[in-house]
């Protein structure tokens, strides 16, 4: 009892020492306001792992789903179905473009922009931990848009996100006709058979060795030639089935500044986010769609290359 009143009357003469001194009052006040400044994106983290938003949930709310996937279009489209076909339609609209010297003529008009001008695009799976990191810089990012120095180069810009998820299931994966095959009983192989085209083209039809992210980065050539669904033998697509990168980040963008730089449709593809807390990532997921501002040394995805 004599410790604790001893403890006690310790921290009284402090109390009155601060309430008598009057010059440590406003360093105190100001103290606290940057503690709580620092502290907001740490508290977030919390709060989210809290609030139960830290495993995928942000992914599926998001979601293109693979349910009734087929490998073919002899039965109705996905949703991810339908993200791809649009995806591949633009793409198209792209190279037609450039083949007929028109490229500069495009406009955002001549795209499907049913799933926005502009848009993150994500590919994920269930007990990924880089993908928990990824989710966690993207749902920043949404929920502080326009905050934080998390600015849009183009200030009427958007949070935009599509997912899909790679380990989804759907009711039909266990029909005669896939578990014969052997090779791709699961929805998203499946998906990446009938849409193959999308990204063994896109490997053709972007310049992405020389991209300014995988430049500047020093970034490797084997995740994107995954991603790229390469195979050593053209007609045997099930090859590379099981090794499609996740995550896969893709920033899709059909805006007039796009256009105007060469960099419209998929032409950013990044496999990880780096930085040690969520407001570093969605720093990071800013600079990736900002990648058409003025070159920066600040942003490996603008045309700066150091």
């Amino acid at each position: 009892m004599v410790i604790l009143k001893s403890i006690g009357a310790f921290f009284v003469r402090i109390w009155r020492w601060i309430k008598e001194t009057a010059w440590v009052q406003p360093l105190l006040i100001v103290g606290a306001i940057f503690a709580v400044i620092f502290s907001i994106p740490y508290i977030t983290e919390w709060a989210n792992g809290l609030s139960g938003t830290q495993a995928y949930s942000f992914y599926s709310q998001h979601l293109e789903t693979l349910e009734g996937q087929m490998l073919d279009d002899s039965g109705a489209d996905t949703d991810a179905d339908r993200l791809a076909i649009a995806l591949a339609g633009n793409e198209a609209v792209i190279r037609e473009a450039k083949a007929g010297g028109t490229y500069s003529e495009l406009e955002t008009g001549d795209f499907d922009t049913s799933y926005g001008e502009k848009f993150f695009f994500v590919v994920w799976e269930d007990d990924c931990a880089a993908c928990e990191t990824a989710e966690g810089g993207l749902r920043y990012l949404a929920d502080n848009w326009k905050k934080y120095n998390l600015m849009p180069a183009k200030a009427d810009e958007a949070f935009a996100l599509h997912t899909i998820e790679a380990s989804q299931e759907s009711s039909n994966d266990d029909d005669r006709a896939f578990t014969e095959m052997g090779t791709a009983p699961s929805a998203f192989n499946r998906w990446t058979i009938r849409h193959i085209d999308l990204f063994q083209q896109l490997a053709t039809d972007w310049d992405w060795v020389n991209s300014n992210y995988k430049v500047n980065e020093g970034i490797g050539d084997e995740d994107y030639l995954k991603f790229f669904v390469e195979t050593s033998d053209s007609s045997d697509p099930t090859e590379a089935l099981g090794s499609f990168p996740v995550p896969s980040i893709v920033l899709v963008d059909y805006t007039e500044e796009a256009i105007a730089q060469d960099l419209a449709g998929i032409r950013e593809v990044v496999f990880s986010v780096p930085g040690e807390t969520e407001q570093e990532r969605a720093a990071f997921l800013m600079d990736m769609w900002n990648h058409t501002a003025t070159p920066s040394a600040s942003n490996p995805f603008t045309h700066y290359q150091g």
